[in-house]
């Protein structure tokens, strides 16, 4: 099996958060590499106290875990503040690292799930819309009337509406994934993994040829 670690950072131009990016997304992709099939394994965002693989030094450096000893809830040690953490808590862990921010996950998620990870891939908010949009957009299914922004006490500035097989633009598929306004983090994790169906199951061969140097552009540019 080939296991690679998909990540969706909560950053984009607008946003421009550099350093104190974090991974809104965390997803492994599991695939049998004799017959294609995968399975995603999706990780909370806030799952707390990460554990690090036994006998690793992110495992002494954490001994009970991705965790400060005080404040399970603290936003700071939750799975998804890995990303950023844990390089700039222990910079002397990676000096040998070529990409230390996916390294601290990619252990971190090892420890959890117990597959170990061979390669990473990252988008931001601004790449999965580009690529989507490369793509000419994909086709979902929408169960229940989506908020489009609106959070922490801000009205929702649109809606995507229910219906089968609909066809979504980048920024509104992005939405469909992102949205968390009226429900939980577990519902837009299965939203997300609808997305990334969509996009596995339309990148076929006719799309990839007839859109090959649109995509080939937003791939180079987000991923």
């Amino acid at each position: 099996r080939l296991n690679i670690l998909l990540v969706g950072l909560d950053d984009s131009r607008v946003r421009n958060y550099g350093t104190m990016t974090s991974t809104d997304t965390m997803m492994v992709a599991s695939i049998n590499t004799r017959t294609g099939d995968m399975v995603l394994v999706q990780v909370p965002r806030n799952m707390a106290r990460t554990p690090f693989p036994e006998g690793s030094a992110l495992a002494s450096a954490y001994p009970n875990g991705f965790y400060d000893g005080y404040n399970p809830d603290d936003p700071n040690y939750m799975a998804n503040a890995i990303w950023s953490n844990v390089p700039a808590e222990h910079p002397e862990l990676f000096k040998n690292s070529d990409y230390k921010n996916a390294d601290a996950l990619k252990l971190g998620l090892e420890g959890a799930i117990g597959l170990k990870l061979d390669y990473f891939v990252a988008l931001d908010i601004d790449g999965l819309v580009g690529l989507i949009n490369a793509m000419n957009g994909v086709r979902l299914n929408v169960n229940e009337r989506i908020p489009i922004a609106g959070s922490s006490g801000k009205r929702p500035t649109g809606y995507i509406e229910p219906g089968p097989n609909q066809h979504l633009d980048g920024y509104h598929a992005m939405w469909y994934a992102r949205s968390r306004s009226a429900s939980t983090d577990f519902d837009r994790m299965g939203r997300q993994s609808c997305v990334v169906k969509a996009v596995i199951d339309q990148a076929n061969p006719q799309t990839m040829l007839t859109r090959y140097e649109a995509i080939a552009k937003a791939s180079s540019q987000a991923v």
